[in-house]
């Protein structure tokens, strides 16, 4: 029995329904992974990288030799670093809605939505970073 060419169009637009279908629901549960990914680790990510700019801005003191670099915890999930007797400002804001950092320089400003990519574990891959990478674990690094 072949089938009319009625049939196979109608075979051909149910094919290509459930292959549709099918697809958004993949896309769906992998939207639903990295938000519980990101629910998950970015708390976590948020603590490492607070440490690691406090560090920073021990090390350059020490470097230096006084304390020009200015680090401060806000109550409200901000760390602010202030140069001592200068104008430079740096504030970085960590939101959970929707796992987002936010930071403001000297009237410069942006923001940063923590991706899958943070998420993977630390072995040398970038963290979207750039040349900081902050791992849940490990070191800070330049």
């Amino acid at each position: 029995m072949s089938l009319s060419d009625p049939d196979v169009e109608w075979v051909k637009r149910i094919a290509d329904r459930l292959e549709s279908e099918e697809r958004y629901k993949n896309l769906e549960n992998e939207r639903f992974a990295e938000e519980k990914l990101r629910r998950h680790h970015a708390p976590r990510l948020w603590m490492r990288l607070k440490t690691c700019l406090e560090e920073r801005c021990q090390s350059l003191n020490v470097k230096l030799g006084k304390d020009i670099f200015l680090f401060k915890l806000e109550p409200t999930s901000q760390a602010i670093i202030r140069t001592k007797g200068g104008p430079r400002l740096l504030r970085v804001v960590y939101s959970e809605d929707p796992y987002r950092i936010y930071y403001e320089s000297n009237g410069l400003n942006g923001q940063y939505l923590f991706p899958n990519s943070l998420i993977r574990p630390s072995n040398g891959v970038d963290t979207g970073f750039g040349a900081w990478e902050v791992s849940a674990g490990g070191p800070c690094r330049a």
